[in-house]
């Protein structure tokens, strides 16, 4: 076989695949090894979170330290699994990636796991305050609570910056939040659909 020819079939073997949807079986499952990986991260942040609520006397660095590492996993597995719109050049390869592998996986539109906003509010949280202090009106302002929001006085909606409340599982950071309970269910669906590659008979 001319070698010009056998160079030209070993490069086109190497090059990514035209149709972005088209994953190699080797693409899939390292996507789904990191599917399960974030999916067991932000479960074990998850439980930590429980288990500092549900402590004598709640460690507040503990707690919002546990609950950032959740929201950075959960926005990564959306990352995979629901891109973002916006991803200029490339979205149209990022969504078809998303869309099959939920193909693949059985996976169904999320509510919950898509949900970046309360990430991206953390991620931008300087941006955030800087809203904040154009707006406030210097009454006070709330941040780190963990506890009953019904219990709280003599603050305006805008002036509340982290909250985790007790009552109803939410996390809430300015103007935006996540039910953590229906989220760990989502991931809970998410660990039995796309199991660990490494622990699959293939």
């Amino acid at each position: 076989m001319n070698a010009d020819v056998t160079k030209r079939r070993l490069r086109d073997s190497l090059l990514t695949v035209t149709d972005p949807a088209e994953l190699s079986d080797l693409a899939i499952k390292m996507f789904q090894r990191e599917i399960h990986r974030q999916a067991e991260f932000a479960t074990v942040a998850i439980r930590d979170v429980e288990v500092i609520v549900n402590s004598d006397q709640p460690d507040s660095i503990r707690f919002w330290y546990a609950m950032d590492a959740a929201l950075g996993a959960i926005a990564r597995l959306s990352d995979i699994l629901w891109p973002a719109k916006n991803r200029g050049p490339d979205v149209a390869k990022v969504r078809a990636r998303g869309q099959a592998l939920r193909a693949r996986f059985g996976i169904g539109e999320s509510t919950y796991l898509a949900d970046k906003s309360v990430r991206n509010s953390l991620e931008h949280f300087a941006e955030r305050m800087d809203d904040w202090a154009e707006k406030t009106s210097g009454a006070g302002f709330l941040d780190s609570h963990i506890g009953p929001l019904r219990n709280v006085r003599g603050v305006n909606e805008h002036d509340i910056a982290r909250v985790f409340d007790t009552d109803t599982a939410i996390v809430r950071v300015f103007d935006q939040s996540l039910d953590i309970r229906a989220t760990m269910a989502e991931l809970a669906s998410i660990e039995v659909l796309v199991p660990d590659p490494d622990e699959v008979s293939w």
